[in-house]
């Protein structure tokens, strides 16, 4: 895993999205959706740990479902989980996640919720890891802040009724799910965090 770093939100810098990028964090990312959605178990536990912020068991699991994406930075908050993966210069974060808004609720996660939305973006991550085409007009959308041509893009593979909103924030996307027998909405996110990293002791 890697090392800590301090997140720091700059608004004058606009990261740049790459298909490449785009490709590797849905290749990476794909197995775990792929477990949340067809292994009921590991979704349960996913959860729970989620719910408990237990991110040594959260690790454990990520390492079993996605070996891959547990090599890069793992966090979770008790409503919500997030894999963040460093790129090169400008240094920033390219985060994929699911979670509740914060201000709503702690120490709240549903199982049935992560499974439904895993279940959802499993072919947007699988075109994106497997299409250049596609990852070069999700990223031409992105760059360009075109809305519409996003939600087109988005809404051509993920087809759940409870996809409420498709927005484009932080060089990246904000999927909002809200399903009928939940109380909260789930924000699914794949999307930059800019950052600083921890300048070394004099």
């Amino acid at each position: 895993m890697k090392k800590a770093v301090i997140l720091k939100k700059k608004r004058n810098i606009k990261p740049y999205v790459t298909p490449a990028m785009l490709r590797n964090v849905a290749a990476a990312m794909l197995p775990l959706y792929r477990a949340l959605a067809h292994h009921d178990k590991f979704a349960q536990l996913w959860s729970k740990y989620v719910r408990k912020a237990d991110l040594t068991r959260l690790l454990k699991l990520l390492r079993i479902a996605a070996p891959s994406a547990s090599k890069e930075s793992l966090s979770v908050n008790g409503i919500g989980y997030f894999v963040s993966f460093m790129q090169p210069a400008p240094v920033y974060l390219f985060m994929n996640g699911t979670a509740i808004p914060p201000g709503k609720v702690q120490f709240y996660y549903e199982k049935s919720a992560v499974q439904k939305i895993s279940a959802a973006v499993l072919p947007l991550y699988s075109k994106l890891a497997k299409s250049r085409c596609f990852a070069n007009a999700f990223a031409r959308a992105v760059r360009r802040n075109d809305r519409a041509i996003m939600n087109r893009i988005v809404r051509g593979v993920v087809k759940s009724q409870a996809l409420k909103s498709v927005s484009i924030e932080n060089a990246g996307i904000v999927l909002k799910f809200k399903f009928p027998n939940s109380k909260y909405e789930y924000e699914h996110m794949l999307l930059c965090e800019l950052v600083q990293r921890k300048k070394p002791k004099a």
